[in-house]
């Protein structure tokens, strides 16, 4: 599981390193919380995730290793 902090409506993009997206996820009205990320279907590997609102987009990369 991977969390991220979210404010306003966020957008929440997985994408390998070959830029497939893996995984997509809408929210609405968060300010200031944590929103846990289901990574369980994910492969062992490198992966970036995009948080985007109406103000910016962060990315950050993560790793899956069980």
């Amino acid at each position: 599981e991977v969390t991220t902090i979210c404010v306003g409506n966020p957008h929440l993009t997985i994408f390998d390193l070959n830029g497939r997206v893996m995984s997509f996820e809408n929210h609405k009205d968060f300010d200031n919380k944590i929103i846990p990320v289901n990574v369980s279907e994910l492969s062992n590997g490198e992966y970036f995730i995009r948080v985007s609102n109406d103000h910016r987009t962060r990315t950050k990369k993560f790793v899956v290793a069980r």
